[in-house]
């Protein structure tokens, strides 16, 4: 293999980037299982990413990159393919920061990375297996093989290159929709999302391998996941109530990381304003589209200082929610975002909106808003 060796404390940081499907996550749960036990880098921080974005993540990476002058990196990019534009100006970000100790590896099956590969010492292309099965192998070359992740890689690399005719290939999809269709977790919150990937990824794994029958390992699904949140949410009513969905669980998980972990006035701020000769105080939240509504039921019920909660999304669209019963967010939203609806819960659009990060749609709200 074209590839990296690795060795003990051989990196102060890896940066590993990676596609948000299973092959993406599966490639770097494998890194991780892999440094946990062989501690190769000290640090691994972990990006993922759609195909459209991806140039928007390996320029955010970079930045971090010459942060970090006096430390011995790796990049790692796997299950994304680069063009050769984007290679030329990955390698000569690298010989271009000369002061860096910066080692590039890439690796993926993408055939679109071709050109590149031929190109690029540091660009491993091989179309044969996934990203996540490749990763693995890059690793067994310089550790032994561990047959618990030789198992995940075989299963993520049967779905996810359509090996039709192993016998675990039906169940194989199985993780593979899991993971498709799990609840999607806001951006500021990834890294939550991706440690429940891994949970999942291996646990399911471990109950395909039992030969289960398929209604038995999705019934297990339910608890895996009711695992996973027990080690974080302190009210067992939530875990152990049956009537609640795994998705809501992960809401209210998710409103806890929220209420307890994250500082709200650093991540996510408050804005004061007045409507109708009413002070209001209002919770801005960007890109928590599926999750908004049932995050706010546990956010205004816990916060009575905050009476309207409010998401908008990157297209612009508007959800308002209130608990209290002297507004009306049907005219509120009327007022200020050309929409209606009832009067604890309406919506609208914001014109021309255009935003990429939660300041500049801050910043876009305070001059709606007039504050």
């Amino acid at each position: 293999m074209k590839t990296i060796k690795l060795n003990k404390n051989k990196y102060d940081i890896i940066f590993h980037l990676s596609d948000s499907d299973l092959d993406g996550y599966g490639a770097q749960c494998l890194l991780k299982e892999f440094n946990d036990k062989y501690n190769f880098s000290k640090y691994i921080y972990y990006y993922n990413t759609k195909v459209s974005q991806k140039s928007t993540k390996i320029k955010e990476i970079k930045n971090e990159i010459l942060k970090n002058k006096n430390k011995n990196i790796l990049f790692l990019i796997t299950d994304i393919s680069l063009t050769i534009d984007e290679s030329k100006k990955l390698n000569n970000f690298q010989k271009s920061n000369l002061n860096i100790k910066l080692d590039l590896q890439l690796i993926d099956h993408h055939i679109s990375g071709m050109e590149s590969s031929k190109l690029y010492h540091w660009y491993y292309l091989n179309t044969e297996f996934s990203a996540a099965k490749l990763t693995y192998l890059w690793l067994v070359n310089n550790y032994k093989n561990i047959k618990k992740y030789e198992k995940i890689a075989h299963l993520i690399d049967i779905s996810d290159t359509y090996k039709e005719r192993d016998r675990y290939f039906e169940k194989s999809k199985i993780l593979s929709n899991i993971i498709y269709k799990e609840l999607k977790y806001p951006d500021i919150l990834i890294d939550y999302q991706r440690e429940n990937y891994f949970y999942i990824i291996k646990k399911i794994s471990k109950e395909i391998y039992k030969k289960n029958k398929t209604i038995k390992i999705l019934k297990k699904y339910i608890d895996i996941q009711n695992n996973f949140l027990n080690k974080y949410i302190y009210n067992k009513y939530i875990i152990n109530d049956n009537e609640i969905t795994i998705d809501n669980k992960l809401i209210y998980y998710i409103y806890t990381i929220i209420n307890n972990e994250l500082d709200f006035e650093n991540e996510i701020k408050t804005i004061d304003f007045e409507f109708n000769e009413k002070k209001i105080k209002l919770i801005i939240f960007y890109n928590f589209d599926m999750i908004h509504q049932e995050l706010s039921k546990y956010i205004l019920n816990s916060n009575n200082d905050i009476d309207i909660s409010i998401n908008i999304t990157k297209s612009g669209y508007v959800s308002l929610r209130t608990i209290k019963e002297n507004l009306n967010l049907n005219e509120l939203s009327k007022e200020y975002f050309n929409g209606g609806g009832h009067q604890k819960a309406a919506g609208g659009l914001i014109n021309n909106f255009k935003s990429y990060s939660y300041n500049e749609t801050l910043s876009i709200m305070k001059k709606i808003l007039k504050v």
